[in-house]
């Protein structure tokens, strides 16, 4: 008999650049699955072995590079962290510099069980990555063959990095110290308001770098200068009725699209993660949602 420690759900999906039929699926406690059909059937991909999938994303001019990201679950030689595909998928590695070593980690579990998280393809070159890790940020500038991980913070050691987007030749982070921003390719990173830190989710505006969204547990906040003050937080929402957000509807399933005036706030438990934005909404869902009734 086995005993279910978790729920099925999909934590990301992956889209193929050039074909609508080929998504990937990271799946909370499955592995990762695919579909080449428009996801009308779904197979298990064996060749990634880790299970506890927290992100997927193709290279967005080369798809036969995936990268994916898991959390630690539980093997004692662990596959989760980073895993690299160069052949569409099908096999799966994990690069001996994906591994933290002992200085690129606060805490010493975090090295022994390696955890990452978002991911992050640089628009202007795809040979640039980041990936947001339980040891800090990882980058990789060929493509996923080697990384090296960076310490947002110096004087405080590598922590969660949970979310990561790059845009407008900005990198934005967010995670257990809050949101940071680089605007030298993740040289140096500054700090901004005093948004509250924890697991987030971040998305940008397509048009304007300095507008960006920010949701950490069931709170969502909007920043327009990028990320110096925040607006929000409190009632799940943002409470704006002009350019940005306004009206907030559910669209099921723990999701909800902000579009324009006026509001009216949604509520979910858990956390809620923003995903993508374009010039009409954000989007914003809840991982930890489960149906009622």
């Amino acid at each position: 008999m086995q005993t279910v420690l978790a729920g099925g759900r999909v934590n990301k999906l992956g889209a193929h650049p050039t074909n609508n039929q080929i998504y990937f699926a990271a799946s909370e406690w499955g592995g990762l699955y695919r579909t080449t059909d428009g996801g009308r059937n779904w197979v298990y991909v064996p060749g990634h072995r880790a299970q506890a999938v927290w992100d997927v994303k193709f290279s967005p001019n080369n798809p036969t590079i995936l990268v994916a990201t898991s959390r630690f679950d539980g093997k004692t030689t662990p596959d989760s962290g980073i895993s690299v595909s160069r052949d569409g998928g099908t096999t799966w590695t994990v690069p001996p510099t994906a591994r933290p070593s002992a200085s690129d980690c606060r805490f010493a579990v975090d090295r022994t069980e390696p955890e990452a998280f978002g991911i992050a393809f640089d628009p202007a070159n795809a040979n640039t990555i980041y990936v947001g890790t339980s040891c800090g940020l990882a980058t990789s500038t060929d493509a996923g063959v080697t990384w090296r991980y960076i310490d947002p913070t110096p004087a405080y050691g590598g922590m969660r990095v949970w979310s990561v987007i790059v845009h407008h030749g900005v990198v934005d982070i967010c995670g257990d110290e809050g949101h940071l921003r680089s605007t030298d390719n993740a040289a140096t990173f500054i700090g901004g308001g005093a948004e509250p830190a924890g697991l987030c989710s971040l998305a940008a505006s397509p048009d304007e770098g300095n507008v960006i969204f920010l949701s950490v547990g069931t709170q969502i906040f909007e920043s327009r200068d990028g990320g110096a003050t925040w607006l929000g937080g409190d009632n799940h929402f943002v409470r704006r009725s002009d350019k940005h957000l306004g009206r907030w509807r559910e669209l099921g399933g723990g999701v909800a699209a902000g579009e324009f005036p006026p509001p009216a706030a949604p509520s979910w438990p858990g956390s809620t993660m923003a995903d993508r934005i374009n010039k009409r909404s954000v989007h914003v869902w809840n991982p930890y949602y489960r149906p009622t009734g």
